[in-house]
């Protein structure tokens, strides 16, 4: 069974190289690794070059726009695996992450997605844990399913076939879905739930899961990261997309998702306090003004 690792990158050679170091690492080596760069620069080419020819793993090079969707989907069309990872550039894997998805896909044909277990959500705090539960924001301590508000409570412990509706970033899915379903291009960049948006849309024809077996580490780089105003505005206008899009229209819902849009307003003020600015209130005030602009 291939194995494709796309990686999507841009402008962070630094952590694309400890990327690819942890896919060095595996126990179980994919067949080829192909790097999507939207980056300013030839770094990451260069980068991923002197990689080949230390890990003798294929590399495929491709620039792209920047666009996290969008070069996840151009991955996806240049991969020939049957089995297609998409992981992002600040994370590093488990040295059997790809050993325990190999054999999950093998023993159950009827898998179209599995999920890596995020180890760094472990250590989210507490008081934040409580505060995403009560506003019924997204939550790293759920059951995989989308909540009430829209917003996804991805599985936080997961066994080692948990079937889920939702799963983040780093996830694998056979080539076969992307006959039917692709990344919503629509979505301009990370932060607007397109690994929410496309994972729900496989569920509805594949069987998904998370594995504990397949265990990876998210660093969270903040280097070439959207400025707060950005996140904010992303964080809700895509909210109210995916919920318009998903959810069922129902009194409850909308309840819901009127709760959480008050936790996310916030969230944004405690960010604007604590940074000093008023970056993250201007993408609240930016993303109603699209909302309300769209619903007349």
């Amino acid at each position: 069974m291939r194995v494709s690792l796309v990686v999507c990158t841009k402008d962070r050679p630094a952590e694309l190289m400890l990327c690819l170091g942890s896919i060095r690492e595996q126990t179980v080596l994919p067949e080829e690794v192909i790097i999507v760069d939207a980056g300013k620069d030839d770094a990451a080419r260069q980068v991923s070059m002197s990689w080949q020819s230390e890990a003798g793993v294929e590399v495929k090079y491709i620039r792209a726009r920047p666009g996290l969707a969008s070069q996840r989907n151009i991955g996806a069309q240049s991969s020939e695996g049957e089995i297609i990872g998409f992981l992002d550039d600040d994370l590093v894997m488990d040295k059997r992450c790809l050993e325990g998805i190999k054999s999950l896909f093998k023993e159950d044909a009827g898998i179209g997605g599995a999920g890596c277990f995020d180890t760094a959500t472990c250590r989210i705090s507490w008081p934040k844990r409580l505060f995403w539960r009560i506003f019924m924001l997204p939550r790293f301590d759920g059951k995989g399913k989308i909540q009430p508000s829209g917003y996804p409570a991805f599985s936080g412990s997961p066994g080692r076939r948990t079937p889920v509706e939702c799963l983040q970033g780093t996830a694998f899915y056979k080539k076969d879905v992307f006959d039917k379903l692709r990344f919503d291009e629509g979505i301009p960049a990370s932060g607007g739930m397109e690994d929410v948006d496309f994972s729900f849309s496989v569920s509805r024809y594949y069987k998904l899961v998370q594995t504990s077996d397949a265990k990876v580490y998210h660093r969270f780089s903040f280097v070439a990261r959207p400025l707060p105003e950005r996140v904010v505005y992303m964080m809700i206008y895509y909210h109210y997309r995916f919920f318009k899009k998903y959810c069922a229209v129902s009194f409850i819902n909308r309840l819901c998702f009127v709760w959480s849009a008050a936790g996310e307003v916030l969230r944004s003020v405690y960010w604007a306090v604590r940074t000093r600015t008023l970056s993250p209130l201007t993408g609240v005030f930016k993303a109603y003004n699209s909302i309300i602009n769209e619903r007349r």
